[in-house]
C-alpha cells in the first residue's frame, strides 16, 4: 500500500490532460487509437482476451506491485502494450543499463522460464525520443486445447532521471494466423494502431514544454519529505469558510459561493449560473447539489479558480472504526456509482492513504467528463468511531488551466482543512 501525502494530487495535477493527447499519471503523453482500451495492473484481468490469447493476456496482468503499470489492448484485442514506471532512489543513466544487459537478459530469462524461447540481446537505440535499452523477444505461451501460442514482443527499459520506464509489446505471430483470414485480418489491423500508438508516445516531463515547473516541483519535493504546509507563504487573497453547523473550517479563493442542503433559491439561481457557459456545467452543478442535500453536506465553488469541493461530517454508521485501508476498497465502487452519473469516468491515480487534519484518509483520484466539463475529481474519506469525514474536489481542467494555481488552491484548501472546530476535534 502507498503512503503519500498528497502527492497523487501532484502528480495529477502535472499532467493536464491536452485536447488531442492522453497521459498516463506521470509517465508518457500520448494519443490512443480510437477503440483501444486502457487498464491499471490490478484491472487487467478484466480484459477480454480472443479465444486463444488468454495466456498472453495473463502474461501482461502480471507485473510489479511498486511500480505505476498501465497496460493497452487494442481495438481488435490482438495487440498489447504496457508501460509501467519505477520510481528509484537515486537517478540512473540508460547507458549504464547497456553495460548489465547480459546480466538483465538472464534475470528476463530467468522469470520467464521456458515461456522465453531465448534470452534477449539489448542493443542501445533511441525510440520514444529517448535513448534505451531494446530487444525483440520471441514467446511461447499457453494456447488452444494443449497448443503453444507464439507471441512476438518487444522489450525496451530507459532512465528518465529516478523514473525507470519500462515499455513492452506484443502480438501473436502471424504463423498463428495461416488459416483464419479473420484473425489475420484484426492482427494486420491491430498492428497498424499499436505502431500509430508508439509513434505518438512522449515521455518528456511537463517541465521539459512549460519551461516553469520550478513551483510545481517544491511541492512534489515537499510532499515527497512528508510535509503538508506549502514552503513558501501563501499569498494569493483567500477567505476562511466555517460551517454553521460546526462541521469544518476551510480555506477557500476569495470568490466561492457557499452553498447547503437548506440554501435559497437565489444562491441556487447564482450556483447554476457558475459554470453555466460551458456545456455540461450546470448538469454537474445538479450533481452536485443533489448530492449535498441528500446527505446532509457542503458545497463551495469558485468559478475563477475552476475549483468545487464537497465537505461532509455525518454520523459514522456502518464505517465507525474503519481504517483508511479498508476505506480504500471502496475505489471501484465509487467509480461504479460516477459511471452512471457522468458521460466518462475513469480511475487517473492508485488509491492511496493521506493524512488530512491528523486524520489517515483514503485518497481516490478520478478523471470525470460530463459534456466539456473534464474534471480531476479527489475522493477523500475517513472514518472514527463517531462520524464518518469525506472531502470532493473538482478540478476543472482547461487549455487555459494554470498548473501552479491549480495546485496553489488545492492545496490551500486541503492544509487549511479543520474538521468540527467548535469541538476541538
Amino acid at each position: 500500500m502507498k503512503h503519500t501525502r498528497l502527492l497523487a494530487l501532484l502528480t495529477a495535477v502535472l499532467l493536464l490532460i491536452a485536447p488531442m493527447a492522453q497521459a498516463t499519471s506521470h509517465i508518457a503523453y500520448f494519443q490512443k487509437p480510437e477503440g483501444a482500451q486502457e487498464y491499471t495492473l490490478e484491472e487487467m484481468p478484466n480484459a477480454v482476451a480472443p479465444e486463444g490469447l488468454e495466456g498472453l493476456y495473463a502474461l501482461f496482468a502480471q507485473g510489479n506491485p511498486y511500480a505505476s503499470v498501465y497496460v493497452f489492448r487494442m481495438p481488435g484485442g490482438q495487440a498489447l502494450m504496457s508501460i509501467s514506471c519505477l520510481e528509484m532512489a537515486e537517478e540512473g543513466s540508460t547507458e549504464a543499463l547497456y553495460y548489465q544487459a547480459d546480466a538483465l537478459a538472464q534475470s528476463l530469462k530467468t522469470v520467464l522460464g521456458d515461456t522465453l524461447t531465448a534470452a534477449p540481446v539489448f542493443t542501445l537505440e533511441e525510440m520514444y525520443g529517448q535513448q534505451v535499452l531494446t530487444a525483440p523477444v520471441t514467446l511461447l505461451l499457453p494456447g488452444e486445447s494443449d497448443t503453444r501460442l507464439q507471441a512476438e514482443a518487444r522489450a525496451t527499459i530507459f532512465y528518465r532521471g529516478k523514473d525507470l520506464i519500462e515499455v513492452w509489446t506484443a502480438y501473436p505471430a502471424e504463423a498463428n494466423y495461416l488459416f483464419d483470414q479473420e484473425a489475420a485480418a484484426a492482427l494486420e489491423s491491430d498492428l497498424a494502431a499499436l505502431a500509430a500508438f508508439e509513434a505518438t508516445l512522449d515521455f518528456s516531463l511537463p517541465e521539459d514544454e512549460t519551461g516553469s515547473t520550478d513551483s510545481l516541483q517544491s511541492f512534489l519535493e515537499e510532499l515527497e519529505g512528508n510535509q503538508l504546509t506549502i514552503s513558501e507563504p501563501k499569498e494569493d487573497p483567500h477567505m476562511t469558510v466555517t460551517a454553521d453547523d460546526g462541521t469544518f473550517r476551510m480555506d477557500v479563493p476569495l470568490d466561492t459561493l457557499v452553498l447547503h442542503a437548506s440554501s435559497d433559491e437565489t444562491a441556487l439561481a447564482r450556483g447554476r449560473a457558475l459554470f453555466a457557459d460551458i456545456k455540461g456545467g450546470e448538469e454537474c452543478f445538479e450533481l452536485w447539489l443533489k448530492e449535498i442535500q441528500e446527505v446532509k453536506g457542503w458545497l463551495l465553488i469558485s468559478r475563477e479558480y475552476g475549483v468545487a469541493a464537497q465537505v461532509y461530517v455525518t454520523d459514522a454508521g456502518s464505517f465507525a472504526g474503519m481504517s483508511a485501508e479498508n476505506l480504500l476498497l471502496l475505489e471501484t465502487p465509487v467509480l461504479e456509482n460516477m459511471k452512471t452519473l457522468y458521460d466518462n469516468a475513469q480511475i487517473s491515480e492508485e488509491g492511496s492513504v493521506v493524512e488530512l487534519d491528523g486524520m489517515e484518509h483514503a485518497w481516490f483520484s478520478y478523471s470525470l467528463d460530463k459534456g466539456d466539463m473534464h474534471l480531476l475529481t479527489f475522493v477523500m474519506a475517513a472514518a472514527d468511531d463517531i462520524h464518518l469525514y469525506e472531502v470532493d474536489i473538482y478540478s476543472l481542467l482547461t487549455e487555459d488551466t494554470d498548473e501552479d494555481e491549480a495546485v496553489r488552491t488545492v492545496l490551500m484548501m486541503l492544509n487549511s482543512l479543520d474538521y468540527l472546530p467548535e469541538m476541538g476535534v
